[in-house]
């Protein structure tokens, strides 16, 4: 159910929460939303610092997501260096907003003068008796996608069809 290092949930359990979210917000016509992120160059932490500071990063990290969202949101660690969080009732407009309190949140812990960088994924849609919650993740992990394309330590916000939401100015 959790995942130990993190304390948030395990991956095993996200696919029956997301089918939960994804009927109750069609059923009630309502947005869901979703961020994927990945620690940027993770694996240099590892090498350089060894696994057990990079469990400690790890950890840091999950609890900088959980701090930044509220409680109905689901945060998740979705393996590794990834992380998932179900946004229930987010709309697009909130989507960038959260994402950013992320990505500058994790920025803001250093390790020996190394400043750790997020990129992140995000989308929104209105489920549709069309739409399968699949497609639903797809979008968002080419969001993921795109935001490593663009340098890394970035976010990219997709709607349901597939157009970049506008982002936050970043103030870092």
């Amino acid at each position: 159910l959790y995942d130990n290092l993190t304390g948030l949930y395990s991956r095993n359990i996200l696919d029956a929460r997301l089918r939960e979210e994804f009927q109750r917000a069609r059923r009630y016509d309502l947005p869901l939303s979703a961020l994927f992120i990945d620690i940027d160059a993770f694996k240099s932490i590892n090498d350089t610092y060894g696994h057990a500071e990079g469990d400690r990063v790890l950890a840091h990290i999950g609890r900088f997501i959980r701090d930044s969202l509220r409680e109905v949101d689901f945060p998740v660690r979705y393996g590794g260096e990834e992380f998932a969080a179900l946004l229930v009732g987010t709309d697009a407009e909130g989507v960038p907003i959260v994402a950013e309190r992320i990505r500058l949140a994790v920025k803001s812990l250093e390790i020996d003068e190394c400043t750790l960088t997020v990129s992140i994924g995000g989308a929104t849609i209105v489920p549709s008796a069309d739409r399968k919650s699949s497609d639903f993740i797809e979008l968002v992990d080419r969001a993921l996608s795109a935001a490593k394309d663009q340098g890394r330590d970035n976010v990219v916000v997709r709607n349901s069809d597939a157009r970049p939401a506008a982002s936050p100015e970043r103030s870092a």
